[in-house]
């Protein structure tokens, strides 16, 4: 210090020196005021940052030491020294561990950031006269009271019902990974990543689940552990609890923790904007309160943000832990709906479980059910949320999972559960089951999983339909069969349906012949009308030729109609003659 000049600087007891201030101008009265907070004596001073008394004397030493000494005995009741100080340490706490300013051989580079706050403090408007742009730049950008940083584990399920609580009273969730990309960092550390969220959000939110179980090691305890440090108990996951101590060293007055279910005590949270969360009205009225005073612009008009619907089934709440094993006995239903819940997220381009993988977690989750059914249906509609290799594994899985339910009709359904999701690899093992199937008692079940390989014209699906008409072509029974190729009809290409039409001519009886005309003639054209037409010469009974030549009438040409006219009058009774020659003529 010299004149109205004023600079911090920081070393260990060993000398190294670790804070280093740039030089601010002040006016007398400011740097008057700053050192009246600063202790009741030079021993207070040195007592309060732990200097050694062996080492106090160096504190004496050269002339701006004793200048300072001068300057604390002219005053006296400095009692604000920790509260000053504290509020040194937490703005630049940051740069202490390394933050984005820090020098390779320094752990960091004082902006004067900290000393601008004090002497604001002091005098009651900011003193200082430094020019703002050589103190820290970015760091008197004002936070935006609309963004909320939020620290969550891997439960993905409570931390959708909070996001959606945040966005419903107007603010603006950020997860970890946005923070990260915000610091231009591709392995920014830590301290970075939490001091930059603070400079451009108002306040953290920290999601605390019952994600991992703890408990003390035998070996450790005494004999009157309370029971959490002797059985399982729910704990957040360590990064959360790195995160979240981050940002109560930072900003402990924008920082609000939510306690979601049962969850070993955290001592040093005790009372600090801590919220043991219910789901209750009261405690989502809690969570805004705790917002708005940690300085968050929300809007809580109107009642929709009292919704209570998202928070009333969340597993964290029933979270529980079995003491010998440490092991969760989930039903199939509730390993269906995580399995399925981690999918979304891993889906949702806002989560941070896409870019952590949890769809690997689905996948297991889901492989736990034991029913193969549920299962397999389990694993079909989670493809749908999930891309690449894991899409195709859980397909895979799925029809893996078909292949071992046990009666033949439950099967059936299952795979048409399940075709739906399906791509083309995959489409192609749900044949091979369906083909399966055909051959033991269940012949349409190939027809009906056509339908779900009939819209693409490429060459997988063109081989899948193809197999599929010789499966049906090849079933022994004849009605069977006909019911399975007029079921194909829909979704055949011209070279199938011509197919079709000659195995058509091998159908003796004339009822089944008459049925399987009246299905494929809508998708008949020309030379095939006239094939069909061909094969209505062998229904020797008046009813179903009538039905034939019916189901024919709207698609025929001109010549063809006279052709079908002239089979109609070989109907021998008058009124079924006369029924299927008015439907004939234009």
């Amino acid at each position: 210090m010299s004149g109205d000049t004023f600079s911090i600087s920081i070393r260990t007891d060993t000398g190294l020196s670790i804070c280093e201030g740039q030089p601010v101008k002040v006016d007398p009265a400011t740097r008057h005021k700053f050192f009246a907070r600063l202790g009741d004596s030079w021993r207070d001073l040195a007592d309060y940052l732990e200097v050694p008394a062996s080492d106090q004397r160096r504190w004496w030493a050269g002339r701006e030491a004793r200048e300072l000494w001068q300057w604390l005995q002219e005053r006296d009741g400095l009692s604000e020294l920790p509260t000053a100080l504290a509020v040194v340490g937490r703005r630049d706490l940051t740069a202490l561990l390394g933050g984005e300013s820090a020098e390779p051989d320094h752990p960091t580079a004082f902006r004067g950031s900290a000393v601008h706050d004090v002497f604001g403090t002091a005098s009651g408007t900011s003193s200082v006269h430094a020019d703002q742009s050589s103190i820290s730049g970015d760091r008197t950008t004002a936070p935006d009271p609309h963004d909320v940083f939020v620290i969550h584990g891997r439960d993905e399920e409570a931390r959708r019902a909070i996001f959606g609580l945040l966005r419903a009273i107007g603010l603006r969730p950020l997860e970890w990974e946005a923070a990260v990309g915000q610091t231009g960092s591709a392995a920014p550390f830590l301290g970075a990543v939490v001091d930059t969220a603070f400079r451009k959000i108002q306040a953290a939110v920290a999601i605390l689940t019952p994600d991992d179980v703890a408990f003390m090691h035998p070996a450790m305890r005494s004999t009157d552990e309370p029971d959490y440090e002797m059985r399982p108990t729910g704990q957040a996951r360590p990064n959360v609890l790195f995160e979240l101590g981050m940002a109560m060293a930072l900003h402990p007055e924008r920082t609000v923790i939510i306690e979601i279910g049962q969850l070993r005590p955290f001592a040093d949270l005790g009372g600090r904007n801590v919220i043991r969360f219910d789901g209750s009205v009261g405690s989502i009225k809690k969570i805004v309160e705790r917002l708005r005073i940690a300085g968050c612009d929300l809007n809580d008009r109107g009642t929709d943000w009292l919704n209570t619907g998202p928070f009333n089934q969340l597993d964290a709440f029933a979270r529980r832990f079995d003491a010998d094993a440490v092991t969760v006995d989930l039903t199939d239903a509730k390993r269906r709906d995580r399995a399925l819940s981690l999918a979304r997220s891993a889906a949702d381009p806002d989560s941070a479980a896409r870019r952590a993988g949890l769809s690997t977690s689905a996948l297991q989750m889901a492989e736990g059910i034991t029913e193969p059914g549920e299962r397999a249906r389990s694993l079909a509609e989670m493809s749908r949320y999930l891309s690449g290799p894991d899409r195709r594994l859980a397909a895979s899985q799925s029809l893996r999972a078909v292949r071992m339910v046990q009666e033949t009709a439950n099967r059936r359904l299952v795979l048409l559960e399940i075709a739906r999701y399906l791509d083309d690899e995959t489409m192609t093992e749900a044949f091979d089951v369906a083909e399966i199937l055909a051959e033991v008692e269940a012949p349409i079940v190939v027809a009906e999983v056509m339908k779900y390989f009939a819209d693409k014209d490429n060459d997988v699906q063109r081989k899948l339909r193809a197999r599929a008409v010789r499966v049906a072509t090849e079933v022994i029974d004849p009605a069977t069969r006909a019911t399975v190729l007029a079921a194909m009809a829909p979704y055949l290409d011209y070279d199938l349906l011509d197919t079709v039409v000659q195995h058509a001519a091998r159908i003796a009886d004339p009822d089944t012949l008459s049925r399987l005309i009246e299905s494929l003639a809508p998708h008949l054209v020309l030379e095939q009308l006239d094939k069909v037409l061909l094969l209505t010469w062998q229904l020797d009974d008046d009813t179903t030729l009538k039905r034939a030549l019916i189901s024919l009438a709207p698609y025929l040409y001109t010549d063809q109609r006279d052709k079908a006219l002239a089979i109609a009058g070989h109907i021998e009774d008058p009124k079924l003659r006369s029924a299927a020659q008015r439907a004939l003529r234009p």
